[in-house]
């Protein structure tokens, strides 16, 4: 007899699921007496804007898609995709840095699907990749309508493919590519990737608990000093 075959993976309905249950795991989260009012993202992301604001670390879309911003977006995805351009076109309800929530808003009002990629940024020093979320029209078309933070003045997005990993409401942040042999440099991403982690453990938009909120702290605060040169 042959193999039973399996059923094809409905991408929205995981979509769906995975965000009411990401609901409840907020809501158990909010009500934690250790809990701290800080955002996974807004805490991350705006820690890193500040110190990015210099050049040498000042992350923007790459102007172009050259063999080394290739190779470390097939390095996010691990696959052989190619990364592409999309337009970025935010609706007005939108909200910057919450791209899956966007998303999911923009399918309730108008259909389609979510695309999972990642965005791919670009500094001197160091290839990024944010997990990331476009909306997929009923026609195929693909738009972010996810809108940077105000001063960014992007219009496109360069992004990869992401065939494998879906939004369950966990906080997936960033992936590096180091462009550099600066020992600064690698030893500063490490400490971020290690605040990832922790952070990675909690739902999207939970509250860190005092402790690791700490921690996460502690480490971005010593990344930045290496990176600034003073740690």
């Amino acid at each position: 007899m042959g193999k039973k075959r399996r059923s094809p993976v409905n991408r929205r309905e995981i979509y769906e699921v995975r965000h009411k249950k990401r609901v409840k795991k907020r809501s158990l989260a909010e009500t934690s007496p250790n809990a701290v009012p800080l955002s996974i993202g807004s805490f991350f992301g705006t820690l890193l804007k500040a110190l990015t604001s210099t050049n040498d670390f000042k992350l923007v879309t790459p102007e172009r898609i050259d063999p080394e911003v290739v190779a470390a977006a097939r390095n996010f995805s691990g696959t052989e995709d190619q990364p592409f351009y999309v337009p970025i076109t935010p609706t007005g309800e939108a909200e910057p840095k919450r791209c899956h929530f966007n998303v999911r808003d923009q399918i309730e009002r108008e259909g389609g699907e979510p695309f999972f990629c990642w965005a791919i940024w670009k500094c001197k020093a160091w290839i990024e990749g944010d997990f990331h979320c476009l909306w997929r029209k009923s026609d195929g078309t693909l738009v972010d309508v996810t809108p940077d933070e105000p001063g960014d003045n992007e219009t496109r997005r360069l992004v990869q493919p992401e065939p494998k990993l879906c939004f369950d409401g966990k906080a997936l942040h960033k992936k590096y590519h180091v462009l550099t042999s600066d020992p600064n440099v690698v030893q500063a991403l490490e400490m971020f990737q290690a605040a990832n982690r922790i952070m990675s453990a909690y739902p999207a938009d939970a509250l860190l608990s005092e402790e690791d909120a700490q921690r996460v702290k502690q480490l971005q605060m010593k990344a930045s000093a290496r990176l600034l040169g003073l740690g």
